[in-house]
């Protein structure tokens, strides 16, 4: 076949006999022809490739992390005259190797560096494939606990140039290094220092080869985009923003792709290094705006979201794919009212008298800075009474580290505010699944996301204690909830709503044409003012003045005289409670004010009703 490309590949699976399949096909601008037979005791599989796609010349290099089934691992292929070589193993550890970035050098030499998850925070390690041989990985040293999200490029001596995020004990931050010929040459800050995250660069030239760093940073706005510039004379110039000059690149770079090897599992866990003639580009595949994410289902034909009914009381259910009901809703929630807690969440709240629609707002595989960035969307679209957030199980396979997530959260917390939305904090759910190694889930998550909370006066959800006793019998694969494990997320999400109490009390000190009127009332943590209700029947007609009672979760006792009432006459009253939320009101009582000729104090009688 004039042009093909062959790859043989023969494995011993004992003897077949003659012929057994001939398969012939069209995929992905290849022209397929696969030849199974057996000689012998040797099977054959024959896979001739006709190339129909990418450009003349092109040459890439990807590599990309993938679970071995016990932990995420970092692996290599080429790609030349159409076709891609078969992967390589780079990582050989037992880490969290995530993240990775790829490099070459005029004369052909290949570098990567990936970061690697070790449980008491995370490392950079490169590896170098010179000739056909990589060499052993090696840590970069660096003075920083986190190191994430790493990016490469081939700078002005012809040598690597490495960007990525450290956490310098505040919060994370921009550096810089280079290869010296021999080492790595000491961090240097490319950021602001500033107190809030700046995280996931990427390093790429202009159209004039000017070489630019471009990251997203945390506001209390949103998601902000810097850049710097290098300077040959003065080094990496002052940050200033980005107004889409990086994401103008990733647009073309988009564009200029092949199409990635059928081995590759999850192409957003990728970066590539396209060789263009006369140009060398990386870029992380999942920064790219033409890439399609994977849908895992198709959502039903009311794709719309849910529009809940007049006078029924707003629950936004926010977050990943354990929001989202894997594996049991395999598609986005969309604001739907469906999910592997919601309904139940739901049920439990219309049993106690609250007409309560809970809307699904997952969305698998998201990020923290992703929930930040759309959060904001997602309230515009309803007057919502609470917000339950859930978010940062996937922060560590795209380079945020648990800094930045708390960081995230916190914003989260500020934008449901300011839509005057009460947000409620998730600790994460345990994970079992042992594919991204340990991950520090009491240590790096709980525990800071429960300090933050306090720090904030944010309710917190425990779902982690509620879990971890039972995991195993709560789990569809060690990270998601099952059936039975969503229930209880329902139940715990339910204790924390808030459910501001309010008891009537005896009235005391009663006189002819007046009484003190007392209560109690506990806000549960959402700000609440009580007032009593009193009149000369069970519809009452009258109101004390409203007093704010604050947002704590301890019983707030609350006593008002009321004057100018009757002689010898029976009233009835009652506390009541009101948050953003809803109304509590508490048991009717009733007394009886003193006649006129009685002496000293007047006789109270209360009853309930």
């Amino acid at each position: 076949m004039n042009g093909s490309k062959y790859n043989y590949r023969m494995s011993r699976e004992g003897e077949r006999g003659a012929m057994k399949q001939i398969l012939t096909g069209i995929k992905n601008g290849i022209f397929l022809f696969w030849v199974v037979f057996a000689i012998g005791s040797m099977e054959c599989h024959c896979v001739l490739a006709q190339d129909f796609s990418g450009e003349s010349g092109q040459k890439a290099e990807l590599v990309w992390a993938e679970s071995d089934g016990t932990h995420y691992q970092i692996y290599y292929s080429h790609y030349q005259e159409g076709v891609w070589s078969e992967k390589d193993l780079l990582s050989h550890n037992d880490y969290t190797n995530t993240t990775p970035t790829v490099a070459v050098e005029d004369d052909g030499t290949v570098w990567a560096v990936w970061s690697a998850g070790t449980g008491s925070g995370s490392a950079l390690y490169f590896t170098v494939l010179e000739g056909n041989q990589w060499t052993q990985p090696e840590k970069i040293e660096t003075p920083f606990s986190s190191n994430t999200a790493p990016a490469l490029i081939i700078g002005d001596s012809n040598l690597p140039w490495l960007v990525w995020a450290g956490f310098d004990g505040e919060d994370d931050d921009i550096y810089f290094s280079e290869w010296t010929g021999g080492e790595w040459a000491p961090p240097v800050m490319i950021n602001q220092d500033n107190s809030v995250p700046d995280i996931l660069p990427g390093i790429w030239k202009d159209a004039d080869g000017t070489v630019r760093v471009s990251w997203s940073g945390f506001s209390e706005d949103g998601i902000r985009n810097a850049m710097a510039t290098w300077d040959a004379d003065d080094g990496w110039g002052a940050e200033t923003e980005d107004s889409g000059a990086y994401s103008a690149f990733l647009g073309k770079m988009g564009t200029s792709l092949p199409d990635l090897p059928g081995f590759v599992k999850n192409p957003l866990l990728a970066s590539i290094c396209l060789q263009n003639p006369g140009e060398k580009e990386t870029v992380r595949i999942h920064d790219l705006p033409t890439i399609s994410r994977p849908k895992t289902g198709t959502a039903p034909s009311s794709s719309g979201p849910a529009q809940p009914d007049a006078g029924s009381d707003v629950i936004i259910a926010y977050g990943d794919s354990i929001t989202q009901g894997i594996p049991y809703i395999t598609y986005n929630g969309d604001g739907r009212r469906v999910g592997g807690y919601e309904p139940y969440l739901e049920s439990l709240t219309l049993g106690i008298g609250w007409s309560t629609h809970v809307l699904n707002y997952g969305v698998g595989g998201e990020t923290s800075m992703a929930g930040y960035s759309r959060l904001s969307g997602v309230l515009n679209m309803h007057t919502a009474k609470y917000v339950l957030i859930m978010e940062g199980t996937n922060d560590p396979l795209f380079g945020i580290s648990p800094h930045s997530t708390i960081q995230f959260l916190s914003g989260m917390v500020t934008t449901s505010r300011q839509h005057q939305v009460i947000p409620i904090i998730a600790t994460l759910t345990p994970d079992t699944k042992k594919d991204e190694g340990e991950k520090d889930i009491p240590g790096d998550y709980n525990m800071p996301i429960a300090q933050m909370a306090a720090t904030r006066g944010v309710l917190l959800s425990d779902h982690y204690a509620a879990m971890i006793g039972n995991w195993s019998a709560l789990t569809a694969d060690g990270r998601h909830p099952n059936n039975a494990g969503y229930k209880v997320m329902a139940k715990t999400w339910f204790k924390s709503l808030p459910k501001t109490t309010a008891i009537t009390l005896n009235a005391t000190d009663g006189t002819t044409h007046s009484a003190v009127l007392n209560g109690r009332v506990n806000p549960q943590g959402v700000h609440t003012t009580a007032y009593f209700e009193y009149g000369v029947d069970a519809n009452f007609g009258s109101e004390t003045e409203h007093v704010d009672v604050g947002s704590g979760s301890v019983d707030v006792p609350l006593s008002v005289t009321v004057e100018d009432l009757d002689k010898d006459t029976t009233y009835f009253f009652r506390i009541v409670a009101t948050t953003s939320f809803r109304t509590v009101k508490g048991q009717t009582l009733a007394f009886q004010t003193a006649k006129g000729h009685s002496s000293g104090g007047c006789f109270i009688q209360s009853l309930g009703f």
